[in-house]
């Protein structure tokens, strides 16, 4: 891989990947002083908006970059990592790949939500009729009180509502879509086919509703549960498989029986929980 670092007055501000000499992908700002960037013409690709390096870590510098202006050129056709900057208040886009209204990241004609970067509206989002995929992650950190899913969406990628969540502030989900369900008492959004898609409740020791087969990755990233008590639906489901598994505790009911010994520190039955809860009260 040949790489094109720009700099400005030695200042690492950009990178960028070289192919037949000729610029080919954005990996993302690296100056956190910047206040707006354009992207070169002739990028064709956008690996990442903010720089974590080639290997698609999760990059944390999303948070600290102060750039609010960024300018997507006529050349991108592609985009694999939206993590745009939290500081973002506005995205001039010529690409006709894609379109930008309502502080949101679309592909052309609206076909999918790639990322919502009105981050300090508290009021409603209603997702256009045109959506039919919404990428993971599109909501991250957004402040919306009630999100509307509309009819037309058929996919969601890894929790779209990662780190809403907020202390006291309850989240309003409503879903229009035949293949999304909102449970309004425990906090869970469900795909059509009963997996747990996002936890969006405010409990800290959730119990999953009873029904649901399988949990997706990140469903609780963000969110304040920590002790999850599961089904008993849930027994086709392998937990080695769940990540991240930072901070999580899974309560497993006393029906299922499973060897979970290679994950000590996140598994527990539901017995050895009670017993553990009541000895340290």
């Amino acid at each position: 891989m040949e790489i094109l670092i720009e700099k400005t007055k030695n200042v690492e501000t950009a990178i960028y990947e070289i192919k037949d000499r000729s610029i080919s992908s954005f990996w993302g700002i690296k100056d956190v002083n910047l206040t707006s960037y354009s992207i070169l013409e002739g990028t064709c690709k956008i690996c990442h908006f903010c720089f974590s390096g080639f290997m698609y870590d999760e990059s944390k510098l999303y948070k600290k970059l102060r750039v609010q202006t960024l300018v997507i050129p006529f050349s991108v056709k592609d985009i694999v990592v939206a993590d745009i900057p939290l500081s973002i208040c506005d995205i001039i886009n010529h690409s006709p790949f894609f379109e930008v209204e309502n502080k949101t990241l679309f592909t052309k004609g609206k076909k999918e939500l790639l990322r919502c970067f009105d981050f300090f509206n508290k009021e409603d989002y209603i997702v256009p009729n045109e959506v039919v995929r919404i990428w993971g992650d599109a909501f991250h950190a957004c402040r919306f009180k009630r999100i509307v899913i509309g009819s037309s969406v058929k996919e969601m990628g890894v929790n779209p509502f990662m780190n809403m969540v907020r202390s006291s502030i309850p989240i309003i989900i409503e879903s229009l879509s035949d293949f999304f369900s909102y449970d309004d008492y425990g906090g869970g959004l469900y795909s059509y086919n009963n997996e747990l898609v996002a936890y969006l409740g405010e409990e800290f020791d959730p119990q999953i509703s009873e029904g649901t087969k399988s949990i997706r990755n990140y469903a609780f990233f963000g969110s304040r549960a920590r002790n999850i008590w599961l089904p008993r639906s849930i027994k086709g489901f392998d937990l080695r498989k769940y990540s991240p598994m930072v901070d999580l505790q899974f309560i497993i009911p006393r029906e299922l029986k499973y060897d979970y010994s290679m994950l000590d520190s996140h598994i527990i039955d539901e017995m050895s929980y009670r017993y553990e809860r009541n000895r340290n009260m």
